[in-house]
């Protein structure tokens, strides 16, 4: 029943529901015709009733006061002629029995049969009713007789002591309604076959009007809304709407909710879509299983990590990937903790496709369906090989240099207290070496700092071949590494492996093309004798370095007392040079320069000096070095430029003299990158002439890395500035590379002047000199000239000019300017 109704089209289910409708009104309508008709048949017997009893009752008063009521055949008589007429089958007197008692109980036709009959009398009111005999519809109607007061035989009545008001008999009127119901039954049929063609006529033309209707207002937005929904399931276009015109509310309504339901399943659709993306293209790997823990799904990144693709996993057990680093106490604990939290997540290591074992970070979570039960494990892990690189290079930058793979601070300390602390319980010694690269600074700046880490490189590979494994060797910073020797029974082992390091430098290093030959300065110290800790012990070593270095570098030196002294000094020293420079402690001498040929004034070398506020006149000596191990020797340089081109500026402008200045340059200086920018800079700002600035330049600065240095010197005399070359004879020239310097000057060391008149070696060294700066087409100065037996060798072996006590101690600026009074000065 309900399949065949669904079936039907919105049209035939109105048309039915219309004729069903029509249907039920029109037996509404007929039962109420019938109902109606009926009511009247009914209203009618009981006006023939109560006429014919009203009749009776008339005619039996007539014979009452005619005195023929007495007569029973005169009651019949009445009876006979009053049911002759109106369909009257039976018409009856009942005796009430007040009139019985008093009149005798008369025909026995007149005494109550029934309890119709006797209801009547007792309720003084009439009792109707309809009943079927013999096939034929009868009514019957019992009406009573009530004495009236205006009956025109009260007396009578009273004088037989019948009261008004009391019921004395009643009539029983029978009535045959066979024709009425056969009148009932023709009118009854023609209203259902009237009535019926009426609602098939009625039924067609309201169902044709609200076909119309329907199919316009209905079925035709209907059906384009079909399509949509058609288009929308066939094509999974989540895209298309339903048109909304206004016309038709409740389609307009469906239509709306289809849009609304369309954009949610579209929003749902594209958050679904979204977690697709997000599952799929996660970093993380992403594991989904059921239940059972068998892999329903992975994403890429899992394939790219382990390497198994979805379809080699999917239905299998994740623990394919197990590595077995991990014992059965581990698993069972996770999985307790699966169990009871509903997630767990650590480091794990586990096995890729290709048997490579690799660490992840591992987190597993529960999901639960409805009623509460498992449905699913997700595992998101992650490959922390990297991580776990990263944590182990931390670790080993924590503890260790880069560079030279060497312990660094941190981890000496940690091997210097176990060694202290074994030291104490075995009464054994300990020999703490302080090493520091000599002039390594020079190499950095000159080679570049590429190769000075590959220098470094090489010691220390050097430095581990001397020690033993329960030594420690570590890099302090820069160029400075400490050597711990544990079980120390005397100071000659310690020497041995000192005389060792000093032997392994002596070997040239191949570095970027070049053999280098590097020295070590030693400071040793022992424990128990030169400190009881790692800070005293590093301190005093540093201090007996620092001594090895003032006795010529590349040597070894054991500490002593006053070599901390020495370092407190030192130390002290370095702090003040750090202020002199703010409260304006260092001046400038000049030194005059003398040509040999005529006498003449023909230069100045400027010379700095120190004046501390509270010490008094510290030597350059002893400041200088100083300056250069820890860096302050370039702002102090450029200071001297400076000032010195700015003298010589103010002397020009005032018309005392034009001479040119020579400054000394540090290897620090010049090898900054911008160094001919500082000189120019210095040039601009005073506003001196650049060919009355020359710069001196040290043998082994230049002759490092001479390629680079044949670049800087080409900058510097693009100026117009002059270049010498100072102590001269103390390093290591190469005449092949010297040629192509643009030089204008080589000077001879004072060490080489002290001693010409009195060593044969000496005198050939500084003739030698001479002939080669000629051949070179360089003029050659002498420094340190004092006496006149040092001027007159000089100038017999051809040397250009001089300068020194015998010509001119260094001099203040206006000592300078009375010196000048009356001296032969050559112009340009």
């Amino acid at each position: 029943m309900r399949n065949w109704w669904h079936a039907l089209g919105v049209q035939w289910k109105l048309q039915i529901l219309i004729m069903t409708a029509v249907f039920v009104l029109f037996l509404v309508f007929q039962q109420w015709i019938v109902g109606m008709f009926e009511s009247r048949e009914l209203s009618d017997s009981r006006s023939i009733a109560q006429d014919t009893a009203d009749g009776l009752i008339n005619g039996l008063n007539k014979l009452m006061v005619t005195g023929k009521i007495s007569d029973p055949r005169n009651r019949l008589l009445l009876l006979r002629k009053m049911s002759s007429t109106r369909g009257i089958e039976e018409l009856r007197i009942i005796r009430a029995k007040q009139v019985s008692d008093q009149f005798g109980p008369g025909l026995p036709s007149e005494a109550a049969v029934d309890a119709l009959d006797r209801k009547a009398i007792e309720t003084a009111r009439p009792v109707y009713k309809k009943f079927r005999k013999d096939g034929e519809l009868r009514f019957r109607a019992v009406i009573p007789f009530v004495v009236s007061t205006n009956f025109r035989g009260t007396n009578c009545l009273m004088c037989h002591h019948v009261q008004p008001g009391s019921v004395n008999g009643a009539a029983s009127v029978t009535l045959n309604l066979t024709d009425e119901e056969l009148s009932m039954e023709k009118l009854n049929s023609w209203l259902w076959w009237g009535l019926l063609a009426f609602e098939l006529i009625l039924s067609a033309i309201i169902g044709s009007f609200v076909r119309r209707i329907v199919v316009k207002n209905i079925e035709e937005p209907l059906g384009r809304l079909k399509q949509i929904m058609g288009e929308a399931r066939s094509n999974m276009d989540l895209t298309v709407r339903a048109k909304i015109d206004g016309r038709h509310r409740d389609v307009d309504e469906l239509a709306g909710t289809f849009n609304v339901f369309v954009e949610n399943l579209e929003g749902v659709t594209n958050k679904l879509a979204l977690y697709a993306k997000v599952f799929e293209n996660s970093e993380e790997a992403i594991i989904i299983s059921d239940a059972q823990n068998r892999i329903i799904s992975v994403n890429r990144a899992f394939t790219r990590i382990t390497g198994y693709t979805q379809e080699e996993v999917v239905g299998r057990n994740p623990k394919l990937l197990s590595s077995g680093k991990q014992d059965l106490e581990f698993y069972e604990e996770m999985w307790r903790s699966i169990r009871n939290t509903g997630q767990w997540q650590g480091e794990i290591w586990n096995r890729r496709k290709s048997g490579e074992i690799y660490p992840e970070w591992l987190s597993i979570s529960t999901e639960k369906n409805d009623r509460g039960e498992l449905a699913n494990h997700i595992a998101i892990f992650t490959d922390i090989t990297s991580r776990k690189r990263s944590e182990e290079r931390i670790r080993f930058l924590a503890y260790y240099d880069p560079l030279t793979e060497l312990p660094n601070r941190v981890l000496f300390e940690e091997h210097m207290s176990r060694a202290l602390a074994a030291a104490r319980r075995s009464g054994n010694q300990i020999a703490l070496l302080f090493l520091d690269l000599d002039r390594f600074k020079s190499i950095n700046d000159s080679l570049g700092h590429l190769a000075g880490d590959l220098l470094l490189q090489s010691v220390a590979r050097r430095l581990k071949k001397h020690i033993r494994e329960s030594d420690t060797v570590c890099r302090q910073g820069g160029d400075e590494f400490i050597i711990v020797l544990t079980g120390i029974e005397n100071p000659e082992s310690v020497i041995h492996v000192a005389e060792g390091i000093v032997k392994e430098m002596a070997e040239p290093h191949h570095i970027a093309g070049q053999h280098l030959v590097v020295s070590f300065s030693i400071g040793i110290s022992l424990f128990p004798q030169d400190g009881s800790t790692s800070e005293t012990l590093i301190r005093n070593a540093d201090a007996a370095m620092y001594h090895a270095k003032e006795a010529g570098r590349n040597n070894f030196q054991f500490f002593s007392a006053e070599m901390n002294s020495e370092a407190f000094e030192r130390l002290s020293m370095e702090v003040d040079l750090r202020q002199a420079l703010k409260k304006g402690e260092f001046y400038l001498k000049y030194q005059p320069k003398m040509d040999l040929r005529s006498g003449n004034l023909i230069g100045l070398e400027v010379l700095i000096r120190w004046r501390h506020g509270e010490k008094g006149e510290i030597p350059p000596s002893k400041f200088i070095p100083i300056a250069e191990e820890c860096g302050l020797i370039s702002p102090i340089g450029d200071w001297v430029l400076q000032t010195a081109c700015g003298q010589c500026q103010r002397w020009r402008d005032s018309g005392m003299i034009s001479l040119p200045v020579s400054a000394n340059i540090s290897a620090l200086q010049f090898r900054q990158q911008k160094i001919s920018d500082i000189i120019s800079r210095i040039l601009e700002e005073t506003g001196l002439d650049p060919k009355l600035l020359e710069l001196e330049l040290t043998e082994s600065m230049v002759m490092q890395n001479a390629q680079e240095t044949m670049v800087t010197l080409a900058k510097l005399k693009k100026l117009g500035v002059e270049l010498s070359i100072d102590d001269f004879g103390t390093g290591y020239s190469s005449l092949n590379y010297l040629r192509y310097f643009p030089l204008d000057r080589l000077k001879i060391d004072r060490s080489f002047v002290r001693d010409i008149t009195t060593v044969e070696a000496d005198a050939a060294i500084t003739r030698t000199i001479i002939s080669m700066g000629h051949s070179l087409n360089l003029k050659v100065i002498a420094e340190g000239v004092e006496t006149k037996a040092q001027f007159d060798m000089l100038k017999e072996q051809g040397c250009d000019e001089i300068q020194g006590f015998y010509y001119s101690e260094p001099l203040l600026p206006e000592e300078f300017e009375r010196y000048l009074q009356g001296r032969r000065i050559a112009h340009g």
